[in-house]
């Protein structure tokens, strides 16, 4: 834990590859969204590498930060990485990329059944931890400002 809280960019370069297989291995599913009068039809594989684009980035904000000698909050980081990943693997969860074709038949969403309510709530937990992760980056930079 200790060593996660110092270098969190290793958490997050750990979970793209995760990402990317699960990608490679669900490439020929696809998400079906029914909005009122149209379908959306998303590649399984475009949205787990979407993620695994969005996991790097934050890792390389970590990497690039902790290279530059910018002192983060080992709390505010825990608290990120805990609620960005959580929501990402719940999300995922939801849109069926967790092996769902093993148990359940192809999922057909249309506006009313899609746990509307459960996606809000995962997008605000991950939204919540990238202010939180913006916060620790400003203190980290006021902190690096009044120190000189």
């Amino acid at each position: 834990m200790r060593k996660i809280s110092r270098k969190p960019f290793l958490l997050f370069w750990g979970i793209v590859p995760f990402l990317i297989v699960l990608g490679l291995y669900k490439n020929q599913h696809t998400l079906d969204l029914n909005i009122h009068d149209t379908y959306y039809v998303i590649s399984q594989y475009y949205v787990a590498i979407g993620f695994a684009l969005i996991a790097g980035l934050i890792g390389l904000i970590y990497f690039v930060l902790i290279r530059i000698k910018i002192k983060l909050s080992n709390t505010l980081n825990t608290i990120h990485w805990i609620l960005t990943l959580v929501g990402i693997i719940l999300l995922i969860d939801i849109f069926g990329l967790f092996f769902s074709d093993l148990f359940i038949e192809k999922r057909y969403y249309t506006t009313t059944q899609i746990p509307n309510l459960n996606i809000f709530y995962y997008i605000l937990m991950i939204f919540i931890g990238q202010i939180i992760f913006l916060i620790n980056i400003i203190k980290g930079f006021l902190h690096r400002h009044i120190n000189k």
